[in-house]
């Protein structure tokens, strides 16, 4: 039986199986997405060009983007594009994850240094972004559920607002949708998922015969959904060469996403964990099958290890530079120290610096005692100097060891204080995760009116796509992983409303399903 041949047809339906008239409306999809994609690139472009000086500017002679994030991105793509040296204003070598601002370095060498470029870059990346949704909705609901979640990314002012600044965070949200779609395409390779969508991948053997022809979870599954015809047995042993390739493919995601952010270092670790449980889940249901309890193990045993090189295969470049830059094992960034810092000490009240206080560095407490003599007055006196005066190469060890001295510091004001660091928790998440904008800059009216009558229905919907699916919650939770995940590191680290956008694209794919759902073509359970 050819996985083209696979039937799931219910006189129960589930309210994620697809509608039984989506495939002879593929083109009519097409044509839609299509237009929502057009009509997404035209409201960003408008944003850009029409509102460029609210949106994104900079100030006269000195060059200055409004953002400091932005004009940290943006020397780091001058000295690569002029001196191919990745190195910032302040002469830091590994401050940022790299692959944003190679991107920017990269059309400064084509086009010049021209913001209005630059946000069209971040433009098209947002569209892209579009795309991707409209693939994880239809790979876990429906082609209907995946057109509603483009449409509704497509007019989201906050995508729109982020993709005009020259700032990383549009790339986060790609990468983010690259790393759960490579999820759920894995677990559906493994039988793991169910895949209703319409990605021309169907996961068959060579001999054309179903992954899922064993007795496994997936026929129970469809049976416990109403499903009538049960998945053929075969002798044959699957193949689970889609599902590695896919495995790779996560691992690589996840490489892709540290380097755009380095906020996303431990996001691998929920990642892998979920589909672990979800993998066990699907082995304890085919333990009396002992064909399909044996691929599946071994499905399991070799694609974790292979999520894990493929990871470190994507990471290996900039591991490498940063070893020959500092001689020593760089792993992310030196930038963690100053983030925890400004985040968790008796200055922190749960929102970026900004300038407000000085952050300390070690060199306070670095600086080297020398006598020196004096000729003017004949006489010894004692100086004290910095280490990279003697050696120039010190100056990549200071950034080093600074980043040391902030993180040590945070941590013994956290031990010193922790009823302060449990206070300022709330802070963080309710900042992140707040209605209206933090910045006092955006709360004109207009501002507020976007953000309530986008991002609140938005969450809304979502939640109530959990309650609705509330019994098919393991096919669904992946989608709640980013939210999890950054809303578990910005109560640690502070929190500003840009920081859950990576999770807002799984989120609007969840609202738009609760949505879908209503209609005939993929009708609630009853």
């Amino acid at each position: 039986m050819s996985c083209d041949s696979r039937n799931f047809k219910s006189g129960n339906p589930s309210p994620l199986a697809r509608g039984e008239g989506e495939s002879a409306a593929g083109g009519e999809g097409r044509a839609i997405l299509v237009a929502i994609l057009l009509i997404g690139l035209l409201l960003r472009l408008a944003v850009g060009f029409v509102v460029a000086r609210q949106v994104e500017n900079r100030h006269g002679a000195a060059g200055k983007f409004l953002f400091p994030d932005s004009n940290n991105f943006a020397a780091y793509a001058h000295n690569v594009a002029e001196h191919n040296q990745y190195i910032d204003e302040s002469n830091r070598h590994a401050w940022r994850t790299p692959l944003y601002s190679l991107l920017l370095a990269a059309q400064y060498k084509t086009v010049g240094e021209s913001p209005r470029v630059s946000r069209i870059v971040n433009n098209l990346f947002d569209v892209f972004n579009l795309y991707l949704m409209f693939l994880l909705g239809t790979a876990l609901f429906s082609r209907r559920t995946g057109l509603l979640a483009a449409g509704m990314g497509a007019v989201y002012p906050f995508f729109i607002y982020f993709s005009n600044l020259v700032l990383a965070d549009t790339l986060g949200v790609t990468a983010t949708l690259l790393i759960i779609l490579a999820g759920v395409k894995f677990l559906q390779a493994c039988g793991g998922l169910r895949d209703y969508g319409t990605m021309g991948l169907r996961f068959c053997s060579p001999e054309g015969e179903s992954l899922r022809r064993h007795e496994t979870c997936e026929n129970r599954q469809s049976s416990r959904l109403g499903n009538s015809v049960p998945q053929p047995l075969s002798s044959s042993v699957p193949t689970y060469k889609p599902a590695y390739a896919c495995a790779a493919l996560v691992g690589f995601a996840l490489a892709l996403a540290v380097m755009v952010k380095a906020s996303f270092a431990l996001f691998g670790i929920f990642v892998i964990a979920f589909l672990l449980a979800r993998l066990w889940r699907m082995q304890r249901n085919a333990g009396d099958n002992g064909d399909a309890f044996f691929c599946q193990r071994k499905a399991t045993l070799i694609s974790i290890p292979i999520i894990c090189l493929a990871f470190a295969a994507g990471m290996s470049p900039w591991w490498v530079r940063n070893y020959r830059v500092f001689e020593k094992f760089v792993p992310f960034s030196t930038m963690g120290g100053f983030t925890l810092y400004e985040s968790c000490s008796e200055y922190a009240d749960g929102g970026p610096n900004n300038g407000k206080i000085v952050i300390p560095s070690y060199q306070d407490g670095m600086l080297i005692k020398a006598s020196v003599y004096l000729q003017n007055s004949s006489r010894c006196e004692t100086i004290y100097i910095m280490p990279e005066d003697l050696h120039p190469n010190m100056a990549k060890e200071r950034e080093l060891r600074n980043d040391e001295y902030l993180k040590y510091k945070s941590r013994r004001w956290i031990k010193s204080n922790p009823y302060k660091f449990l206070k300022l928790m709330p802070v963080k998440f309710l900042r992140t995760w707040n209605v209206v904008p933090n910045y006092e800059g955006a709360r004109g009216w207009h501002y507020l009116a976007l953000s309530l009558y986008s991002y609140l229905p938005v969450m809304v919907l979502a939640l109530w796509g959990v309650i609705k699916y509330r019994r098919e919650w393991r096919e669904i939770y992946i989608l709640l992983i980013p939210a999890f995940y950054f809303a578990a590191l910005h109560t640690v680290f502070m929190g500003s409303i840009r920081y859950r956008l990576p999770a807002m694209g799984c989120i609007i794919v969840l609202a738009a399903a609760s949505i879908a759902a209503k209609s005939p073509a993929n009708p609630p359970r009853s």
